[in-house]
């Protein structure tokens, strides 16, 4: 019984964490994505020819 109240509390406790973790790596890979999208326009930008 004090094994189950252990796990209840320690996954009570690492949930904010866990969340934050996912949270954090959308983020990155949203910044990843804009920051490619952004390279591309340079790029094109820069050896468009008339």
């Amino acid at each position: 019984m004090m094994q189950e109240d252990i796990s209840s509390c320690t996954r009570h406790v690492c949930e904010p964490f866990k969340s934050f973790g996912r949270r954090c790596t959308r983020l990155g890979k949203e910044q990843r994505a804009r920051f490619y999208i952004f390279w591309r326009c340079i790029t094109m930008l820069v050896c468009w020819r008339e």
